[in-house]
């Protein structure tokens, strides 16, 4: 787990945001050029970034507009059960930087996105702020909306079921499937696995919605060994349906 993190300003005008920032996220507040933390969460004028204390790779950030031409034929899409004029509405549990949930929105789904840490909901919110702004992003964004919330309490409060609920835990790492991704190598040190995943997937199918997708390693066990009615493989990833 991350033994330390801290919030800066990239420059002294932004000082009062940051400050802000880092008391909504209980962090101390830092000048960047005397961080000891193991992380740094940097507010710049354009954008929210996340370093990692030396290293000098392009710091995580959330940027949608990278998406933008995602917008064709994607196998979420069919594993939600998007079809012709069927829109549903998704509740995806764990949003992470966004990229599943912004793919959904562009097919035309209405998508809730749910992120427990508190520190990947300001990069996320950050990003979706900026893409709000982007005309080639507004319809999209239109379609997605946010919350910071453990899925597990925000799915006792549900008053209206969703059509889909979507699942992607992050899984203990093995020697041989290390992640090798940067979002993935800092969402480890930042929250730790998702150890309550099948115990998630439990509560949602309890729901009765019309469909749960699970995304797994295309190799991996299904989730807490729960049999999916259907699956649909890709290169490296499987959406396992439970309908």
């Amino acid at each position: 787990m991350l033994t330390s993190c801290a919030v800066a300003p990239a420059e002294e005008t932004l000082l009062e945001p940051a400050a802000k920032l880092a008391q909504h996220l209980e962090l101390p507040i830092v000048d960047p050029e005397m961080n000891d933390t193991d992380y740094l969460l940097l507010l710049t004028s354009e954008r929210l970034e996340l370093h990692k204390s030396g290293e000098q790779s392009t710091p995580l950030f959330v940027d949608f507009s990278r998406f933008v031409f995602r917008q064709g034929k994607e196998p979420i899409a069919k594993a939600v059960g998007l079809k012709g004029k069927y829109k549903p509405h998704v509740l995806d549990c764990t949003a992470g930087l966004g990229q599943d949930a912004f793919v959904l929105a562009s097919q035309g789904c209405r998508v809730t996105m749910l992120e427990r840490s508190k520190l990947i909901h300001a990069l996320l919110a950050d990003g979706l702020q900026r893409a709000k702004k982007d005309k080639r992003l507004a319809e999209v964004t239109g379609r997605l909306e946010l919350i910071q919330a453990n899925a597990a309490d925000y799915l006792d409060t549900l008053t209206r079921v969703p059509d889909v609920i979507y699942l992607d835990p992050m899984y203990p790492e093995t020697g041989k499937s290390a992640a090798k991704r940067k979002s993935m190598r800092f969402f480890r040190d930042l929250v730790g696995d998702d150890l309550d995943a099948e115990t998630l997937l439990t509560e949602t199918l309890a729901l009765k919605v019309k469909r749960v997708v699970v995304k797994r390693p295309v190799k991996a066990p299904p989730l807490g060994g729960q049999k999916a009615q259907g699956s649909l493989l890709g290169k490296t990833t499987r959406f396992d349906i439970y309908a």
